[in-house]
């Protein structure tokens, strides 16, 4: 019974762990290239660590 219970909670916690890395990987700070006739630059989004933008 006890192994059981052991399984059921390890399971749990994957699933939370799994569900908590896919929602980091969607917070993560996005970058666009901007092209323009003069420039080439990377421009990022507004960086959720740190508030910066």
């Amino acid at each position: 019974m006890a192994s059981v219970l052991l399984l059921f909670l390890v399971f749990v916690f994957d699933l939370t762990a799994f569900g908590l890395a896919v929602a980091a990987e969607q917070r993560r700070t996005t970058w666009k290239l901007l092209m323009n006739q003069e420039i080439q630059a990377t421009v990022y989004e507004k960086d959720i660590a740190t508030g910066l933008e």
